[in-house]
């Protein structure tokens, strides 16, 4: 089961990069417009796959092997003291909450429908993009952090 939820997680990260980079794009090409329920649904659709992964993370976080089981193995000062092992049970939680916050912040903001909240929805997209970069642990990464494209698929 955890390896399946695994490669759910992996494939969902997809999803919703994918999609943040399409109500992006929608925000730009339609600035100065206002949002129709078109664009709700697809809001919709991303928050939908966020807190989807959120969820199996928050699982995996304290089921799986990474995480809460690294802190019970070696405990904080360990843990925080090693690049590898201060990235799952800090760093890319942390991160993952960041963005979580912010996708569901830009959803919200959207239902005022105007161009400044469009602005600040895109703002806060952006910044749940940066996060969701710069936390996963991409395959060209540190050799002790590198995952591969497709978790489910190896």
């Amino acid at each position: 089961m955890y390896n399946g939820l695994l490669g759910l997680h992996s494939l969902l990260r997809w999803l919703m990069v994918g999609l943040l980079l399409l109500n992006m794009l929608r925000i730009v090409i339609q600035s100065g417009e206002n949002f129709d329920e078109a664009d709700h649904r697809w809001s919709f659709r991303l928050v939908l796959a966020t807190i989807i992964n959120f969820a199996i993370g928050i699982y995996q976080f304290f089921m799986g092997e990474k995480g809460v089981a690294l802190l019970n193995e070696f405990g904080w000062d360990y843990v925080v003291k090693y690049q590898d092992l201060r990235f799952w049970v800090l760093e890319h939680p942390l991160c993952m909450f960041v963005s979580v916050g912010s996708i569901i912040y830009a959803h919200k903001v959207l239902g005022a429908n105007s161009p400044s909240t469009h602005k600040k929805a895109l703002l806060f997209w952006s910044i749940a993009f940066f996060f969701i970069l710069a936390a996963t642990p991409w395959p060209f990464r540190d050799i002790a952090i590198a995952r591969p494209y497709f978790r489910g698929l190896y």
